[in-house]
């Protein structure tokens, strides 16, 4: 059996964005689903952003040694994160690799991404509570089922 869909691109929130830990579990059993049809690459990708997660160094005022190693330290505690996320599709022998990626704009980012790798898919996880802070942050979502150079597959968390 083939599948349309040979390169998948999962975008793996990261752990210190709270609005968008609900979907993680339902990212994870759709990759889960998909890594069945055989040929399929599945690429994880975590966006994060220093600035976002530990200021700009100015701000903090840690001399820049000092904030490159705990920038270093961040990274490697981020990508042990993922490693962690993936660590049931490495137990059962499914393909796949891991891409993390520096982007203040993660929309931007993640449509880069999906470029650089040939992503035939991306699958992204989306959340049901709409708030007043919606109105003050980008949609992330809707700017790359906008801009993607492929399919787009939101999944989100039963209520």
């Amino acid at each position: 059996m083939k599948t349309a869909y040979r390169n998948v691109l999962v975008a793996v929130p990261p752990p210190s964005f709270e609005w968008y830990r609900q979907p993680v579990d339902v990212i994870r059993k759709t990759a889960a689903t998909l890594s069945l049809v055989p040929e399929v690459n599945l690429t994880f990708l975590s966006v994060y952003s220093v600035v976002t997660d530990m200021g700009d160094g100015e701000v903090n005022l840690l001399p820049p040694e000092v904030f490159m190693d705990a920038v270093a330290q961040h990274e490697k505690q981020l990508k042990a994160d993922v490693e962690n996320y993936v660590k049931w599709f490495a137990e059962n022998g499914v393909r796949y690799s891991i891409v993390m990626k520096k982007g203040d704009d993660t929309a931007d980012t993640i449509i880069q991404t999906a470029r650089e790798t040939g992503a035939d898919l991306i699958v992204m996880g989306t959340h049901h509570d709409h708030s007043i802070f919606d109105i003050f942050s980008p949609d992330v979502a809707r700017k790359i089922i906008k801009h993607a150079p492929c399919d787009v597959m939101l999944v989100a968390p039963r209520k």
